[in-house]
């Protein structure tokens, strides 16, 4: 197991016995892999998952900007209002629901 694997259990093993409400986030996937920590850690009904996709850049040029998926993973219900207007759509985190991922 990498140490970024074991890193994330045991973070997960902690947040898991927290008395109060947290917000973690991380990474779901990109279009070269999946976290596959995820269906291990988070898979409760008491967790629940809000993505969103956007870029990320790893060199010089426009040609190595791919999209990943952010997850934010709570352990309480978070609702997550329409935007009323294209500019508040702009301002908002999580815009575009994706689909199930």
């Amino acid at each position: 197991m990498f140490t970024w694997q074991a890193d994330a259990l045991e973070l997960g093993n902690l947040l898991k016995q927290l008395p109060c409400g947290f917000i973690l986030s991380t990474w779901h996937s990109n279009a070269f892999r999946k976290n596959p920590l995820l269906e291990q850690n988070w898979q409760e009904s008491r967790f629940h998952f809000l993505m969103r996709e956007h870029f990320y850049h790893v060199g010089s040029t426009e040609d190595l900007r791919h999209p990943m998926i952010e997850a934010l993973i709570t352990n309480f219900p978070v609702y997550v209002p329409r935007p009323e207007t294209e500019q508040m759509e702009q301002l908002a985190f999580f815009e575009k629901p994706l689909a199930a991922i």
